[in-house]
């Protein structure tokens, strides 16, 4: 009996202590935004915007330096596909390209298999033995993989290695 008296005695006074410490930590804020001038408050303000464009340009920047690293590699594959891939600055190059096959798309993806492909960035349908430029529309710098895939039979046609 005693027991059940002094733990109800003690969840009871923990619960006046939370309640008391909660309780004066908003009225100590409360107090500190009327005591606040309105001067105080625009350069608090102020001053977190520009730390956000900050944060911004350094994001910005990290983007420009991914994308501007120029990174190649040779398709090959088990079907008759040739060319050469390059990624730089947000664009995607094909050069020297020829394929034997059709509705071919070319994607930048994390790896080498359909599901990778599947799973990256479409960069749209090949054409037939030309060269060809794509936009990547972003940052590049995740990509490890370009790969010619066939959306319509999810067969990999051919793959370059990005280094």
């Amino acid at each position: 009996m005693r027991k059940k008296i002094l733990m109800g005695s003690a969840l009871i006074g923990l619960s006046v202590l939370l309640a008391a410490c909660g309780g004066a930590d908003a009225a100590s804020d409360d107090e500190q935004m009327d005591g606040a001038s309105s001067e105080q408050m625009d350069n608090e303000e102020s001053m977190d915007s520009e730390d956000m464009a900050d944060e911004s340009m350094e994001s910005d920047e990290m983007s420009e330096e991914s994308m501007g690293e120029a990174r190649s590699g040779a398709l090959a594959g088990d079907k008759m596909v040739a060319g050469s891939v390059t990624v730089a600055d947000g664009t995607v190059e094909l050069t020297e390209f020829s394929a034997d096959g059709m509705g071919l798309h070319l994607y930048l993806a994390e790896g080498d298999d359909a599901m990778a492909a599947e799973a990256g960035l479409d960069l749209g349908k090949l054409a037939d033995d030309a060269e060809q430029t794509f936009d990547a529309m972003g940052d590049t710098a995740s990509y490890t993989h370009a790969v010619v895939f066939s959306p319509e039979d999810g067969e990999v046609y051919a793959v370059a290695e990005l280094m």
